[in-house]
């Protein structure tokens, strides 16, 4: 898998570079060099995504928590450096150089942990499918949180792209604080398949603290927002107060949805991934034929999400229940067709 990610991020970089002249057209761009420093981004990013992987999977939250921590501490403490020493406008390299830092750790905590776990002799096929579809899941989680940003600097005018750059980091606050326990959900699920126990019971107490923690995200953002987004980020935020309900309804159904398809992705039932990453191809297709204002965006990121939420429901109740409620539909058929005609 290492090699397969070093391979891949290499192959990106080199696309990202061949590309950046088209990319800075497309969202207007006029110094390219922020572009040109970015490149880096996707072998970290890429590669500490499979360190992060390995650790979570053996277990090894407080590593991964370590790590996480560090990014966030050093991309404030990179930009504040910059900013102090009159290098602001390349703010941006927080960025690569926290992501840097992280990796640095996370490939310190993963030698420690292959030298500590104790090898298994038996040989197992690589899980190629399942490997797919975990990419897949990974791409529309991404694509959701980040495309509609990507479509909105190249559609809206810089003011108005500016301001809903500030609405889509009040949905990330919700959604990466209501997603907290769903780093645990793949792991912990695999890990009582793979002993032959029935998951149900963990699965229903992560989501339980995935919707309280959604719920509570929601109040405080959708509805207190007026109050507490101006208070964090100035009189700046008041042109999106009125789409933070909205907006925050939506991120809370994709973040509970989120939970389930981790869930079923654990138990190989990919079907709710493939439902996950369409929703995803919707909402772009949508804000491509949507996107006078930032209520319109807003509506079609809420339509998406209401149609991804309940589809998904329905996958899980059916992955459930299917069988029982199929048996249902066939007695109740045999039924009317026991009945004699008059």
């Amino acid at each position: 898998v290492r090699k397969n990610a070093f391979r891949v991020s290499i192959v990106l970089m080199v696309l990202w570079v061949i590309c950046i002249p088209l990319t800075s057209q497309f969202f207007k761009i006029g110094d390219v060099s922020s572009m040109v420093f970015f490149t880096p981004v996707f072998f970290l990013f890429l590669n500490g995504i499979v360190f992060k992987g390995y650790l979570t999977g053996n277990l090894f939250f407080i590593r991964v928590s370590i790590a996480l921590l560090l990014e966030a501490c050093s991309k404030l403490l990179f930009a504040a450096l910059l900013q102090s020493l009159g290098f602001s406008n390349y703010a941006y390299l927080a960025i690569p150089l926290s992501l840097a830092v992280s990796f640095i750790a996370l490939y310190i905590f993963n030698s420690r942990a292959t030298h500590s776990i104790k090898k298994n002799r038996n040989h197992y096929a690589f899980p190629r499918r399942f490997l797919f579809f975990a990419i897949m899941t990974g791409l529309s989680a991404s694509s959701f949180l980040t495309l509609d940003l990507v479509l909105v600097k190249h559609f809206l005018l810089p003011k108005s792209a500016g301001e809903y750059a500030l609405l889509s980091l009040a949905g990330k606050m919700i959604f990466f604080f209501g997603s907290l326990f769903n780093g645990l959900i793949l792991a912990h699920v695999s890990r009582h398949l793979g002993k032959g126990k029935n998951p149900g019971k963990i699965f229903s107490r992560l989501i339980l603290g995935t919707l309280s923690l959604t719920v509570i995200a929601f109040i405080a953002i959708g509805f207190g927002g007026a109050f507490l987004m101006p208070l964090a980020f100035g009189s700046k935020v008041s042109p999106i107060i009125p789409y933070l309900p909205h907006y925050s309804l939506a991120i809370s159904l994709f973040t509970i949805s989120s939970a389930f398809v981790a869930y079923h992705l654990a138990r190989h039932q990919f079907s709710l991934s493939v439902l996950s990453l369409f929703s995803s191809a919707l909402m772009i297709v949508g804000i491509c034929f949507f996107h006078q204002n930032i209520g319109q965006i807003t509506q079609v990121i809420l339509a998406v999400s209401v149609f991804n939420f309940i589809g998904v429901l329905y996958l899980h109740l059916m992955q459930r229940n299917g069988r029982f409620i199929l048996r249902n539909i066939i007695d109740l058929v045999d039924v009317f067709r026991s009945i004699p005609n008059q």
